[in-house]
């Protein structure tokens, strides 16, 4: 109930902060002040992504299983994190246009965009950074990636997932849900999440794999 009290106070925070920066971009206002109306807008969609994997894990439902693409999902994901964020997330090219797998969607969903949080998070500290998307199939197998160029996982492994509340970066404060729900998630869904350093070593590859896919075009 708190959960979604807060979701619903945090809509109008998110609905004003976009309202007052697009008036003060039209009126080429204070510099100063729309950085923080869109600091206030980027921690605001946050705070709603925590509430609703609070109010997932309440329900504690997978939800209803039905066919999806991956390259909707992504279109979906980018359109959704642009909204709460203000920043644009990239969504790579694949050699496979349509990759359909069966699962809950609003739950895969989540774990998406909770991996595209934790990216901004590990390039907070680039000065161009960069989050992007991409999916496909290997062997039957499909996949959607999430990667950034961040200072990449320690030791190139993913790590505990046992407390939900501690960050991998040692000097963050505990965050939040984070790869935890991602991993639950791919877990009740039949899939994985892996983890990866990219090989220039230029950050980190956060993929989930699926089931086998339905069809690929």
């Amino acid at each position: 109930m708190v959960a979604h009290d807060l979701k619903n106070l945090l809509s109008v925070v998110l609905g004003h902060a976009e309202l007052q920066s697009v008036r003060l971009e039209e009126m080429g206002g204070d510099t100063g002040l729309l950085e923080s109306l869109k600091t206030i807008h980027l921690y605001a969609g946050r705070a709603t992504s925590v509430c609703e994997d609070l109010l997932a894990l309440a329900a504690g439902q997978e939800g209803t299983h039905q066919e999806f693409s991956l390259s909707s999902l992504a279109a979906t994901t980018a359109e959704l994190f642009h909204n709460r964020s203000g920043c644009d997330l990239e969504i790579m090219p694949s050699e496979a246009d349509e990759v359909v797998v069966i699962g809950s969607r609003n739950a895969i969903g989540r774990a998406v965009l909770n991996l595209v949080w934790n990216a901004l998070d590990a390039v907070a500290d680039q000065e161009a950074g960069q989050i992007s998307l991409r999916w496909g199939d290997s062997d039957g197998t499909p996949w959607l990636e999430v990667l950034d160029n961040g200072p990449g996982l320690p030791g190139g492994e993913l790590g505990d997932f046992t407390d939900a509340f501690r960050s991998t970066r040692e000097e963050a404060a505990p965050r939040g849900l984070g790869l935890t729900l991602a991993f639950l998630v791919m877990q009740e869904q039949g899939g994985a999440l892996k983890g990866r350093n990219r090989q220039d070593g230029s950050g980190a590859v956060m993929r989930l794999e699926f089931r086998s896919a339905l069809r690929t075009a």
